[in-house]
């Protein structure tokens, strides 16, 4: 009666320990409860754990549903998604991954860290990760910390490898975080930070008040279509003026077939000009 108590009694405690980490295919469970049903198909995961796979994703959530046959993880409350290999986390309260296709998508708002450098504020995105690319249709925000430049957008597509990024309804801050700075709008837009440059359509710029030394003055151009390279914007059938808003200043514009704005040198340059 002993000996047979004695081994359900090391039956139920090799079960305990199965529940706390279990590894099927490219997931490994650590998790504070487990749940192995329908013949080993469905795993869940509760009261906080993290899964890890071979290719050095780390994912942290309260709770964790896994189809086997589909090959489905689903992640919910406080997800944090961690590519140890590539340097990017994922933050969200709910997060696919389909490990098949390697595509995540997230529900709600989603914070992605990206090498450190970009913080992307966003609702509902697509990581297609074996492309490395980031998307999403809803208003988003980036803050690129390297050239301190803040981002909004109505829907974006971002390359990790290219550090390409495609954006609809754009307003660019540069220099955020100083009391003058830049700001560009645009229809939309291609953004290649590797190359310091941009191709953007329907224009408009507001450039730092003080920029002809009169905080007076309200500089700003419009223009069809905008490419910039080396601080250097180019504004094709631009339109400037840098007369201040209020009535009392004399309402005059110059157009023209192009206009270049040389952010370093804090001055423009006007081609083929008509001033009204």
């Amino acid at each position: 009666m002993k000996n047979k108590f004695l081994i359900t009694l090391i039956f139920c405690f090799n079960f305990f320990l199965i529940g706390f980490s279990y590894a099927i295919d490219q997931f490994s469970f650590d998790v504070t409860e487990i749940e192995i049903l329908e013949n080993g198909n469905k795993i869940i995961g509760s009261n906080r754990g993290e899964i890890s796979t071979s290719d050095g994703i780390l994912i942290e959530a309260d709770n964790f549903i896994y189809r086997k046959i589909e090959n489905v993880l689903k992640a919910k409350g406080n997800v944090i998604m961690n590519d140890t290999i590539n340097n990017y986390k994922i933050y969200s309260d709910n997060i696919t991954y389909e490990k098949k296709g390697e595509r995540i998508f997230s529900k709600g708002k989603t914070k992605s860290e990206i090498k450190s450098r970009f913080i992307i504020d966003s609702v509902d995105i697509i990581f297609l990760r074996d492309k490395k690319i980031l998307s999403s249709d809803k208003n988003t925000s980036i803050l690129d910390n390297d050239e301190q430049t803040f981002i909004e957008l109505k829907e974006f597509s971002f390359s990790i490898d290219d550090k390409l990024l495609k954006g609809k309804k754009v307003l660019v801050n540069l220099d955020f975080n100083l009391p003058q700075n830049d700001k560009f709008f645009f229809e939309n837009g291609i953004f290649d930070f590797k190359k310091k440059s941009f191709l953007a359509k329907d224009v408009k710029i507001n450039l730092k008040k003080n920029i002809f030394d009169n905080i007076k003055n309200d500089p700003r151009l419009k223009g069809v279509s905008a490419q910039s390279e080396n601080n250097i914007t180019t504004i094709k059938k631009g339109v400037f003026t840098s007369c201040d808003d209020d009535t009392d200043c004399p309402p005059w514009v110059v157009t023209a077939s192009e206009i270049k704005h040389d952010k370093n040198k804090k001055g423009a340059k006007i081609g083929n000009i008509h001033r009204k």
